[in-house]
């Protein structure tokens, strides 16, 4: 039996959960949607999963997923002066069935970012609608030329696309112009020392065979204490028109990080800003900055991001958290109940017309619908 006091403790802490869902809600005044715990799509046919992403590759009305699985280091043939390993990943596709995602589709062994040093190449990958026909695209980056696979209910559609004189680390689209069209921004290896560290950025619009480029090279992110730059997805931003990859760059100390976007500011070419993020050297305990890479969306304008943020995001739990750049300025979105234990990877998703977060946990997927943060 339980005993009055356990019951009203009980009572009293289901309450004041309902009353923090309830207050969240009537904040965006959204329907009050009272669901306690994630739904459990099914387990991962993949493991060693480190990305999910989503998109409509298939048919417009549902949500697949091309995944990112960790193959371990490659132990090549050494070299003097040279990396005795180099990092493997395989890119998977998978379809939501009646017991979950199945795999549809797998990629050969892959070299990740990084691998040139070893005198390899590098292997970069994004997704998108490159033609505009509404449905989704996977692009599988080699050296100076790049895979485009057009997914089919049963069968994969497979189109090579040259990059003359590249050398492709990373990759994503975007609408750099906002004109509504993709455009292509690529993270390159220099042309003139491709063994250096030394990155630079360029645009290209997609072709026929080929992508095309926009104007020459700039300069990415740099600095001696930078150690890894990345690309994260398109994103929009107040006062800027289209949609914008993010360029991130990570330091060898934990602080916060660096980020800008590519974009068109005239006539004269592409350039890359840091203006949309707010950033500083050295930064308060008051602050909250990201220091790593994000998984970047929207709401509305307002730029929303899930990653790790410094100082301390949350007192206890997770050092991952969701925030909202507005006016400047870094924010903290507080987890509803239910999504405390949400935690990377993970992707905005929808299933069946409602919206919500996938999150791959113990090697099974959850989902979480509506917006796992109170607004």
């Amino acid at each position: 039996m339980i005993d009055k006091g356990r019951a009203g403790l009980l009572c009293f802490s289901v309450l004041n959960r309902l009353s923090l869902l309830l207050c969240c809600a009537l904040a965006h005044g959204q329907e009050v949607l009272i669901n306690p715990e994630p739904e459990v799509i099914g387990r991962c046919p993949v493991p060693s999963v480190t990305t999910i992403r989503p998109g409509r590759f298939v048919a417009a009305g549902r949500m697949d997923l091309v995944v990112a699985q960790d193959l371990g280091r490659f132990e090549p043939a050494r070299a003097p002066g040279k990396p005795a390993a180099a990092r493997l990943f395989r890119l998977h596709f998978l379809c939501p069935g009646p017991d979950g995602f199945q795999t549809a589709w797998s990629s050969e062994p892959l070299l990740a970012s990084g691998a040139s040093a070893s005198g390899l190449g590098d292997n970069a990958w994004t997704t998108g609608d490159l033609d505009s026909n509404g449905l989704d695209e996977l692009l599988v980056f080699s050296g100076d030329a790049a895979e485009l696979l057009d997914f089919k209910t049963d069968t994969v559609r497979v189109r090579r696309l040259e990059l003359p004189g590249a050398w492709v680390v990373d990759a994503e689209l975007g609408d750099l112009d906002g004109d509504s069209l993709p455009e292509l921004l690529a993270l390159e290896r220099s042309p003139v020392s491709p063994g250096t560290a030394e990155l630079l950025l360029r645009v290209y619009a997609p072709a026929e065979s080929a992508f095309v480029p926009l104007g020459p090279y700039f300069a990415a992110l740099a600095g001696d204490d930078i150690n890894e730059i990345n690309l994260l997805p398109a994103a929009r931003f107040e006062d800027y028109r289209g949609r914008f990859p993010v360029v991130q760059a990570g330091h060898s100390e934990i602080r916060p990080g660096t980020y800008g976007i590519a974009w068109l500011p005239d006539s004269s070419g592409h350039a890359l800003t840091l203006n949309p993020f707010p950033w500083q050297q050295w930064f308060s305990r008051e602050r909250v900055l990201p220091a790593g890479p994000l998984v970047t969306f929207n709401v509305g304008d307002t730029l929303c991001a899930y990653g790790y943020f410094v100082p301390g995001s949350r007192p206890s739990g997770p050092a991952e958290s969701f925030a909202a750049l507005s006016d400047g300025e870094w924010r903290l979105l507080p987890l509803r109940p239910e999504a405390q234990t949400i935690v990377a990877p993970l992707c905005p998703f929808e299933i069946e017309g409602r919206p919500g977060w996938l999150s791959l946990r113990d090697q099974v997927f959850r989902f979480y619908p509506g917006q796992p943060f109170c607004w």
